[in-house]
């Protein structure tokens, strides 16, 4: 399956001194044995730096001055961590142009599975050998970047409630997720009035929750198969939009079988680039995962060759 948009480069072991990022709090490994798996099956690397993300350490403030360094060394960055961890780890090496390979060790792991890239933590670092740089397209919502989606209307409010209820519970789960998100969904909430500028043409829409995603792995959790080939060029646009509580618990029968896409009030098109506005200054939105608060319009759009990333050298 073609992943790339571009012809692959350097690689790793050989062209790049490394610093490795690794978050403590994510996967089956800990940072020490992520270390000595590092050392122990990947000798050639010319790894220089270890940076454990632990106890008090601000992720966002010490990812940036760690890109930073190495953006000014010339080094390459290696990223450990859940989806979380490497979304914002992508973030910078885009801010600061520095290459970038991960090692996805979270619970759901969306943009390492997207890239086809090994499940077990152990096989991912003995293949680190085998990668090259490639160039690859990103998504964008004014200017920030996103690895899996950026969804607008109730979904931010999905996810502030999904946190409130696991601090509620004491501890974090996908049940506790679920839970607090279906609560969430089955309130009565009026759907959102959206308008689009799309290729020129202005409209409006009405959507309970509206998507956008260039994650082949969530595309295929909603019952959508896109091909990788084709979100290198373009992103997905999911409107999801019941209009009574008959058909929101319709839809989370599907959602729960992945058929969400049979629903006629699921809607999808492909898109390079729309602009996204609403009758107030501002826009929440969950980037993934996190709510970040935009000013409208919001640009969305798909930058090519936005990223240099270490991916399997086919």
């Amino acid at each position: 399956m073609s992943h790339v948009a571009v012809q692959q480069e350097k690689s790793m072991h050989s062209d790049y001194q490394c610093s490795v990022i690794i978050n403590s709090g994510s996967g089956t490994l800990n940072a020490q044995e992520t270390v000595q798996a590092l050392k122990s099956s990947q000798p050639h690397l010319q790894i220089e730096h270890f940076h454990i993300i632990e106890g008090d350490v601000n992720p966002e403030k010490a990812m940036k001055e760690w890109f930073d360094n190495a953006a000014k060394a010339g080094h390459a960055v290696i990223v450990a961590g859940g989806d979380g961890t490497l979304s914002l780890g992508i973030k910078f090496a885009i801010e600061y142009d520095v290459p970038i390979a991960v090692l996805g060790m979270g619970t759901f792991n969306l943009f390492a599975r997207h890239y086809n890239l090994p499940v077990d933590p152990l096989i991912q670092i003995q293949s680190l050998n085998k990668y090259a740089l490639t160039h690859v397209s990103m998504c964008f919502a004014n200017n920030t970047p996103f690895t899996t989606s950026a969804a607008f209307g109730l979904y931010p409010e999905i996810i502030e409630e999904r946190e409130y209820y696991q601090e509620q519970f004491g501890f974090r789960s996908q049940a506790t997720g679920y839970f607090a998100g279906l609560l969430t969904f089955l309130k009565n909430r009026p759907s959102m009035r959206f308008k689009f500028t799309d290729q020129g043409e202005v409209f409006n829409h009405e959507s309970l929750v509206f998507m956008a995603t260039h994650n082949r792995i969530h595309l295929e959790n909603l019952g959508f198969d896109i091909s990788n080939a084709q979100l290198e060029e373009e992103f997905a646009l999911v409107s999801i939009n019941p209009e009574t509580l008959s058909e929101k618990l319709r839809l989370v029968m599907k959602g729960s079988v992945g058929t969400l896409n049979e629903d006629p009030n699921v809607h999808l098109v492909m898109r390079k680039e729309i602009i996204l506005d609403a009758d107030q200054e501002f826009l929440d939105c969950a980037v993934d995962g996190e709510i970040l608060r935009f000013n409208t319009p919001v640009k969305i759009e798909r930058r090519t060759n936005a990223l240099r990333l270490f991916l399997p050298n086919t």
